[in-house]
């Protein structure tokens, strides 16, 4: 069986980085869009979605250093859904997180202003990957990443 998530997308906010259980924690949120024509009206149509990223270990400290809101970013990990009680309702909740092993830096903002909206490969910028040990496809009982994580700087684009 494979669980895989592939995700290329802007982080909607800067990184949480954190201390869980002693070790480096951060939380991305990451929208992803797709474009489509309506069929009906011949309108171009958007729609995005947001996921919650987590990254452990060395890989969560370097998310948490080098990226920032807006930034694109191409991610590598697997789908878990975490389960809790509403403390204030007593409803059982779920949500649906990527589990990130690889982080992929794809580019800077650019535009003419820094509340732009406009995001992109700007000229000279450094392609960077972060990555995770691998771990076996289908491997039960996953545990967080150890400490030994990569950081591997890409040749410039």
């Amino acid at each position: 069986m494979v669980n895989r998530a592939i995700l290329v997308g802007h982080l909607g906010r800067n990184p949480e980085l954190r201390q869980v259980g002693g070790q480096p924690f951060c939380v991305l949120s990451v929208a992803t869009s797709r474009r489509w024509t309506d069929r009906a009206s011949g309108e171009r149509r958007q729609e995005s979605e947001w996921h919650r990223v987590e990254v452990w270990g060395g890989l969560a400290e370097q998310c948490g250093q080098n990226l920032a809101v807006g930034r694109l970013v191409y991610l590598e990990g697997r789908l878990e859904t975490e389960w809790w009680t509403d403390k204030t309702s007593g409803l059982q909740r779920q949500r649906v997180k990527v589990v990130a092993h690889a982080v992929r830096f794809l580019g800077q903002r650019t535009g003419p202003s820094p509340g732009s909206t406009q995001f992109g490969m700007s000229e000279g910028a450094r392609l960077t990957e972060l990555r995770q040990p691998q771990e076996p496809v289908g491997a039960p009982n996953p545990v967080p990443p150890p400490d030994g994580d990569s950081f591997e700087a890409l040749p410039t684009i």
